[in-house]
This record gives structure tokens, C-alpha cells and sequence, in this order.
């Protein structure tokens, strides 16, 4: 039995059903499934993906307030909860550091296909900073 497959679509043919459990696990950028989950939502199949915790990141360059930041992923639901933490990176986003900025990140709402937040980077010039999130959808 050859157990490997050359994208996570092909892993998944022929044993996906509707209302399944699945349990992967993961943490950072090191060990998320993003390929099983991505493969998961295409998959058409219901109530899948909409029931286990996942994680992501996203990226922005910049300074000052940005009053509704979004970010979009289509496993986020309004009444997912939403976690938020931010660092600073400085060319590659898997390397972060505590830099000298302050980012506050407040108000977020969730929506179907993403959320929205409330982003201060207190820095005098842009700076690279990621936004790790935490979904319990």
C-alpha cells in the first residue's frame, strides 16, 4: 500500500463523507495542515472542517491604526472564535522577534469567510509584523 500521495486532494479521494470527524493536529507555521484543510473545504463535502480548531497567519507591512483589517478564510463562521497574536519579522515570517513597536489588536468580529479587526502598530515607519490566528469555528 503506497501511502503517499502527491497533494492532499489525492489523499482525501474516495473517503470523505458528510457530518465526518477529523483530528489533525499542529502547531505554527511548522505543523498546520493547511493543505488538508484547504483540501477539505474544496472538497464539497458538508459540515466538515466546520468543527475542529485550526490555525493560520497572515502578514502586513505598515504603521498607525487600521480600524478594520481583514482577513479572510473560508472555514470562519460568525460565531467562530477568534484568537489573535501578533509579533514583528523582518524579511522571512516564520523568523519572529519582540521588537520595540507596541500592536494592539482589539474588536474582532467574525464573519462568514473571515473576520475583521482592529489593528495598532504604534511604530514611527512601516514594519513587517504577523498576525497568527487561532479558529474554534
Amino acid at each position: 500500500m503506497n501511502k503517499v500521495y502527491s497533494n492532499a486532494t489525492a489523499a482525501l479521494a474516495g473517503l470523505l463523507h458528510d457530518n465526518m470527524t477529523i483530528a489533525a493536529g499542529g502547531f505554527g507555521l511548522c505543523g498546520i495542515p493547511e493543505n488538508l484543510i484547504a483540501a477539505l473545504r474544496d472538497s464539497g463535502v458538508k459540515e466538515v472542517g466546520e468543527k475542529f480548531s485550526l490555525t493560520t497567519f497572515d502578514t502586513l507591512r505598515g504603521n498607525g491604526i487600521f480600524p478594520a483589517l481583514r482577513c479572510d478564510h473560508g472555514s470562519i463562521n460568525p460565531n467562530s472564535r477568534v484568537f489573535v497574536t501578533a509579533s514583528e519579522y523582518s524579511t522571512d515570517p516564520t523568523n519572529r522577534f519582540i521588537g520595540q513597536a507596541q500592536i494592539v489588536i482589539s474588536n474582532v468580529a467574525p464573519f462568514n469567510g473571515g473576520f475583521l479587526a482592529w489593528v495598532n502598530v504604534a511604530w514611527g515607519s512601516p514594519i513587517n509584523v504577523r498576525f497568527d490566528v487561532l479558529v474554534d469555528p
